[in-house]
């Protein structure tokens, strides 16, 4: 399996937002982690960090992510 590129997790990780807030789906799982919406906050904050690395690769800014916002991040 081809690692995803930055851009691709924060993509994989919106989804599962919007799913999870929808009410489409009762749980997702992403790269072997499941989430609910119980754990709606880890899945965010999932999904800044890999959103920051997109962005700061397309030079465009992106969020300011801080080493405790990745903590437990896999």
């Amino acid at each position: 399996m081809a690692l995803k590129s930055n851009l691709q997790m924060a993509e994989m990780y919106q989804e599962a937002i919007e799913k999870l807030v929808s009410g489409g789906v009762a749980s997702y799982t992403i790269a072997g982690r499941t989430f609910t919406k119980l754990n709606l906050g880890e899945l965010e904050k999932a999904f800044h960090y890999w959103k920051g690395q997109a962005d700061a690769e397309e030079g465009k800014g992106g969020f300011a992510v801080t080493f405790s916002d990745i903590r437990g991040l896999p």
